[in-house]
């Protein structure tokens, strides 16, 4: 037990050192899906809208899927 050298940590490398530490991520404001009331349908519901930011007024569509599916194309870009 006597002849057993004390084990060192291991080390960092040098990479790891210099590394700087990474910014946080800073999320940009992302498009609404909003129901508008003041904007109904031929059968009186309200319209389903796309609300993006810095825009003034929303994209409204004929159905929620339709604006589901344009939301959804939005994001994979």
């Amino acid at each position: 037990m006597l002849d057993q050298k004390p084990q060192n940590p291991p080390r960092e490398s040098a990479r790891m050192k210099r590394r700087k530490p990474s910014a946080p991520h800073i999320q940009k404001p992302a498009a609404k899906l909003v129901l508008r009331d003041d904007l109904r349908d031929a059968e009186g519901l309200p319209r389903a809208c796309i609300a993006m930011p810095g825009q003034r007024l929303p994209r409204a569509f004929g159905s929620l899927g339709a604006a589901l599916a344009a939301l959804r194309a939005m994001e994979a870009k």
